[in-house]
């Protein structure tokens, strides 16, 4: 028997069970309905953050996972594919600073 669970049969009546049932789908429906409000949200400071070209280019094309891992592992890496990679490395952590100093 749980310890803090009371013995007298008027805790199981009915009446309270009815009333443990009413506030359980009573918060269902507010927790439901805080959701949906949420997701009709505005969010100002994201906005204009993607540039034109972004908003307007085509999106990815999608391949399948299979093809790129065989390309990851065929060794093609080059000269010119290391210092391609260290670059953009290099512009995609001044990127991340200038969007770190952003205030949102």
């Amino acid at each position: 028997m749980h310890m803090l669970a009371p013995k007298h049969e008027a805790f199981y009546s009915t009446k309270n069970k009815n009333e443990h049932n009413s506030m359980s789908l009573k918060s269902s429906i507010f927790v439901l309905a805080m959701f949906m409000t949420s997701a009709c949200a505005d969010f100002d400071a994201l906005d204009g953050v993607a540039s034109a070209r972004a908003v307007s280019g085509p999106y990815p094309e999608l391949v399948p996972a299979d093809a790129l891992i065989v390309a990851a592992n065929d060794g093609s890496l080059t000269e010119l594919t290391a210092s391609q990679m260290a670059a953009r490395i290099a512009a995609l952590k001044r990127r991340a600073a200038r969007l770190r100093a952003r205030d949102i």
